[in-house]
């Protein structure tokens, strides 16, 4: 049985993106350390679902299709330090 014209959905996008911001005042002027991640639960996300035929997957026969997810960035860490002067 099949759905309607393009009633298909993706899984459920969701993620935690953490960050922290340290300041410090120094002689001259004022140092800023921020640490962070996206997607702190490394959780794949879909980008985007595409058919494949199947042709090189030994437990399908040839020409059944098959859907598959592209994930990307399970996890992506960030630093950065800024100085004033």
């Amino acid at each position: 049985m099949y759905g309607d014209k393009n009633s298909y959905r993706l899984r459920a996008y969701h993620r935690l993106d953490l960050g922290a911001t340290f300041t410090k005042s120094v002689k001259y002027g004022e140092r800023i350390w921020r640490v962070g991640a996206y997607n702190a639960y490394s959780r794949h996300n879909p980008y985007y679902i595409y058919y494949s035929s199947g042709e090189n997957d030994s437990y399908f026969t040839k020409g059944q299709r098959r859907l598959y997810q592209l994930s990307l960035f399970p996890i992506l860490p960030a630093l950065s330090y800024e100085r004033s002067f």
